[in-house]
């Protein structure tokens, strides 16, 4: 596939509208042209639902207070966290998957 294809540098060339406020130190065109790439192809998480951010290293101290923080200030997204969570470990651990339909798209996603 020809990175020139229009279809292709329109998917990852889009930003959510969560993803807006969040400043990488490397956003130029071929920083979120790798970040689609592992989005699409090197992480397996979305074919159970899980969000990127939801791979975070919990006993780290910088996502213990992050999570933390998200508990005390919206509870409701770190209680629908816990549950992605769970239930991408149920289907993994039963050898399942979502359909394809229903796996997490790179347009839902707040990187």
């Amino acid at each position: 596939v020809a990175l020139s294809q229009p279809s292709l540098i329109a998917r990852w060339d889009n930003v959510s509208p969560a993803a807006k406020n969040i400043k990488f130190t490397y956003n130029g065109k071929l920083a979120n042209m790798l970040r689609y790439y592992l989005w699409s192809y090197g992480w397996n998480g979305r074919r159970y639902g899980l969000l990127f951010h939801d791979q975070c290293f919990e006993p780290a101290p910088e996502v213990k207070e992050a999570l933390r923080r998200l508990n005390l200030k919206e509870p409701w997204l770190f209680d629908e966290r816990k549950i992605r969570l769970y239930h991408a470990h149920t289907m993994k651990s039963h050898g399942e998957q979502l359909p394809k339909e229903k796996w997490t798209k790179w347009e839902d996603v707040s990187l």
